[in-house]
Formats: C-alpha cells, sequence, structure tokens
C-alpha cells in the first residue's frame, strides 16, 4: 500500500526494497532478511538514506568498539589493583627490614621518652 521508502519507513515492522520498489513486513524471525525478500544493498530499514549492509556493518563495528573498550578497562584495572599490592608488600616488607636492620645491627632499642637510644654499655 505504501508507495515510497519514507511511508514505508514510519513503520518499524516495514522495510523498503529500492530494487523492487516494494513495501515488505519485516521479517521478525530472521535478524537479518533473506535475499529472496531483497538484497542487502537495496533494503531500508529505520532510514531510507542507509542501507541495511551499511547499518549492519556499523552496528558491528560500534558492538566490537563497546566490547574492546570494555575489555581493556577491566584489563588496566586489574594490572593497577596487582600493581597496588605488589607496592604494598614491596613497602611492607622493607618498612619490616628496616626496623629489624635498625634494632639487631646498629644496636638502638626503643625507649620510653626517645624514639630510639643507643645501648650503654654496663
Amino acid at each position: 500500500a505504501f508507495t515510497s521508502c519514507d511511508d514505508c519507513l514510519q513503520y518499524t515492522r516495514c522495510f523498503w526494497c529500492f530494487s523492487t520498489n516494494n513495501c515488505t513486513y519485516y521479517p521478525v524471525s530472521w535478524l537479518i532478511p533473506p535475499s529472496s525478500l531483497c538484497p542487502l544493498s537495496q533494503a531500508r530499514w529505520g532510514m531510507c538514506w542507509i542501507n541495511f549492509e551499511a547499518l549492519v556493518i556499523t552496528l558491528g563495528v560500534v558492538a566490537g568498539i563497546i566490547v574492546l573498550a570494555v575489555t581493556i578497562c577491566c584489563c588496566y584495572c586489574c594490572c593497577c589493583c596487582m600493581r597496588r599490592r605488589s607496592r604494598w608488600a614491596s613497602s611492607e616488607r622493607i618498612r619490616i627490614h628496616v626496623s629489624v636492620f635498625s634494632v639487631s645491627c646498629v644496636g638502638l632499642k626503643r625507649d620510653g621518652d626517645h624514639l630510639y637510644s643507643r645501648f650503654e654499655n654496663e
């Protein structure tokens, strides 16, 4: 009943085929309409100025970019968390080593009033 692409695409359940100048119900059972109905380069759905083939490629590229961005963000966050943990563990080991070294090797002991004081020979 529709004679133009603009009239046909007012309804989301329809697509326009330029090769046959025909408005057809969009086959909901298939994601991509079969070539027996209309070649993808001639099919229009949603907008008259973009063909179905370009629409499918564009949506695939956008979905791929989103998946890639999420994957990169997850990997970056995991690497940062591991780096923070290893830094914390390294700084904790260094702190323990320094405190053990300063008490046992240098001969310093903790005093009540002073942080460290020298051992006195008796």
